[in-house]
């Protein structure tokens, strides 16, 4: 911008009204104002600068993919009769509670050079979803951007993909720059379905990438859009030739997007409760969340039945659920489970369950010859197994060894005489 645009930007400032019949397209000199207002946004008044507000309303049948909104309050019930402590869980709010959120920037860092230009959300309100997002038209004008966007954020918890990692410390960095001038920014609960989606689905897809999770597991198909990762070049060709056609399709991106975590937290939410049928894979890493979260019980029942069925993670299953045994002390329901896979599994497992098999022979049963049988099984497999790290090998074969010449000891002073 020229020295001349810049002073006449200055002098508009200074020419605001503080009355409630001010125009702001004239005081600012807003470039295509019809065309903003045509595709649906108004402008939110600030003292010292505005930005663009847009809201667009979906009723509870709308559906993204797989399921509906209303699928994702049934997901929200479903949690208040949940007993057990959960990442996902919603247990306490209301479906009105979850704020999904997304954004959209010139860049990946937090850095001064990174602006972010859309803030965008959705929650149900007055019977729909409403879907918001406020646009920041050009750098300096954050105030307007924050208070608007502050104004709509009486909730409860985010809902992000990889936003504790990404968006959220953007709006806090942001918001540091200003922090004086508008409302304090609200503390929330915060469900990231990345790392949901990362535990979940890690050997299933390629990638987490949202558009890979929306085709592959929700069954979005979204066509014609714009790739996220031109949004600094659309937003510098907004700024540099006040044309908002970029800005509107990077919109509908971020719309999507946050319609998608609609549908991807009301899915996560099923799996979990066994509400939606999935691969095994994918119903072993539900087991295993299960117990990472302390739901020892819900973990057992989940990883029964893959063990009880044949399936490609059988083995895993079995393991996992011979673990949890030991961690409740019921040693007598995991013993058999660990026979099965030290006579015909491999790796790492097999050494283990040989392991806990001679723990139990020698200091359960008191039978040292079966307790040294299994330690000389678990030493083969640990000498043998190429796929174990050289350190691994090493730290396996010393204590192995060490287990073995106690059992020898032991065996040679049970003999009378």
């Amino acid at each position: 911008m020229s020295i001349k645009g810049k002073l006449n930007r200055m002098k508009n400032h200074l020419s605001i009204d503080s009355g409630p019949n001010k125009d702001f397209s004239k005081a600012f000199q807003i470039a295509e104002i019809d065309s903003w207002k045509e595709n649906g946004f108004i402008l939110y008044e600030a003292k010292d600068g505005y930005c663009f507000v847009k809201k667009k309303k979906y009723p509870l049948s709308f559906q993204v993919g797989r399921y509906s909104v209303q699928d994702f309050q049934k997901a929200v019930r479903i949690w208040q009769h949940y007993d057990g402590k959960h990442p996902l869980s919603s247990k306490g709010y209301r479906d009105t509670d979850l704020f999904f959120f997304d954004t959209e920037s010139t860049g990946l860092g937090s850095g001064a050079g990174n602006h972010l230009f859309i803030l965008g959300h959705a929650r149900i309100d007055h019977g729909n979803l409403i879907v918001t997002q406020h646009i920041l038209p050009e750098p300096g004008f954050e105030v307007a951007l924050y208070e608007s966007f502050l104004s709509e954020c009486n909730v409860q918890a985010l809902v992000t993909y990889n936003g504790k990692a990404f968006d959220w410390p953007l709006v806090q960095a942001k918001y540091s720059l200003i922090r004086n001038e508008v409302a304090k920014l609200p503390a929330f609960g915060h469900f990231d379905l990345f790392h949901a989606c990362k535990r979940l689905f890690k050997h299933e897809l390629p990638s987490m990438k949202l558009s890979v999770i929306e085709k592959e597991v929700l069954g979005v198909a979204r066509g014609e859009d714009v790739p996220g990762y031109l949004s600094g070049m659309i937003y510098q060709d907004f700024l540099e030739r006040k044309d908002p056609e970029g800005i509107f399709a990077l919109c509908l991106h971020n719309e999507r997007d946050i319609l998608s975590l609609v549908s991807l937290y009301t899915h996560l939410s099923f799996l979990v409760h066994q509400q939606t049928e999935t691969v095994s894979s994918v119903a072993f890493e539900i087991g295993r969340w299960e117990a990472a979260s302390g739901n020892i019980k819900k973990a057992i029942t989940q990883l029964q039945i893959l063990a009880d069925t044949k399936n490609e993670w059988n083995d895993q299953a079995k393991f996992q659920l011979a673990s949890q045994y030991k961690k409740t002390k019921q040693i007598e329901d995991a013993i058999p489970l660990w026979l099965e896979l030290a006579s015909h599994s491999s790796d790492l497992k097999k050494i283990i369950s040989c392991i806990e098999l001679a723990k139990w022979m020698e200091h359960i049963n008191k039978d040292f010859s079966e307790a040294l049988k299994f330690t000389e099984n678990a030493l083969n497999e640990a000498i043998e197994n190429k796929r174990l790290t050289s350190k691994k090998r090493e730290n396996l074969y010393r204590d192995l060894m060490k287990r073995k010449l106690r059992l020898l000891r032991k065996i040679t002073n049970s003999f009378p005489g």
